[in-house]
């Protein structure tokens, strides 16, 4: 997409997909072997159905192809929703994306180009791992988004910490945290690293990361989500980062295995009791 100079601009988990499997040229022996049979229920009667002959006996249930993780066997993502997608080259200052998604060159007013894509993709990116968001808020305003951001990432750059007009109301004057101050769930730093930790354990269990692969993951993270645009990665470059190349391509290499021997095992289940 940005190789083609185009900036989805609204990049977040609802608007990224798996697509839907090709089942076109499944026969009905192996349509029902993959997703089951149909359910058949008794159509309920009453004053708004139609009476007679003609009237069904029985409903269809509408089948469903969700399907648990570790039994997809061919994962193709999509990237949906290109309503406000523009080119790289039309000027835009404000955001469609969910607001805890935004950057913060959207709150200041400043050209959004394909690196506001690549901050909205990170902190996806977070969510997906960790199963909750990397900025927290109960209706957050900009302001709120701010504050997050700095307690994850430290201080903003000079110009913005500067134009940030509700600074005061998060911090005082030697940058220090009001501790009066209600606005945030946690008024300290917490940084990202503590977030991904946090993110991925049970209780006080363990992280689920090993350390070398929190280090990676944090090291992505972190390049995606520079406060300078002109200084964050881009997506090509993420796609190449060590985590994606050691441990996501490794794990979904796994996944892929795992599955189609599952798949492979229900279908000779299936078989068997023909």
């Amino acid at each position: 997409m940005h190789s083609n100079a185009v900036v989805h601009r609204d990049m977040h988990m609802r608007n990224i997909l798996f697509q839907a499997p090709d089942l076109e040229w499944c026969s009905t022996k192996d349509l029902y072997t993959r997703l089951g049979e149909p359910q058949k229920i008794t159509a309920p009667g009453g004053n708004d159905q139609v009476d007679g002959p003609a009237s069904p006996s029985y409903r269809v249930l509408p089948i469903s192809i969700v399907t648990p993780c570790d039994r997809v066997t061919d994962v193709r993502v999509v990237i949906a929703d290109f309503g406000e997608a523009l080119p790289q080259t039309a000027e835009r200052h404000q955001l469609n994306t969910p607001i805890l998604l935004q950057p913060p060159e959207a709150f200041f007013n400043e050209p959004l180009g394909p690196a506001a894509d690549v901050w909205s993709l990170g902190c996806t990116i977070f969510e997906i791992l960790t199963d909750g968001p990397l900025f927290e808020g109960l209706q957050p305003d900009g302001d709120d988004v701010l504050g997050e951001t700095v307690s994850a990432l430290g201080y903003l750059p000079k110009r913005w910490w500067d134009r940030w007009e509700a600074r005061s109301e998060f911090f005082l004057e030697d940058g220090s945290w009001r501790k009066e101050m209600e606005r945030l769930l946690d008024p300290w730093f917490r940084p990202l690293g503590d977030r991904l930790k946090k993110g991925r354990r049970v209780g006080e269990g363990p992280c689920e990361f090993d350390p070398q692969e929190l280090a990676c993951l944090e090291a992505l993270l972190k390049a995606m989500l520079t406060y300078e645009p002109s200084e964050r990665i881009t997506a090509s470059q993420a796609a190449s980062s060590e985590w994606m190349e050691g441990y996501d391509r490794k794990a979904l290499s796994a996944a892929w295995l795992m599955s189609t021997t599952l798949a492979r095992a229900s279908g000779e289940v299936a078989r068997s009791g023909e």
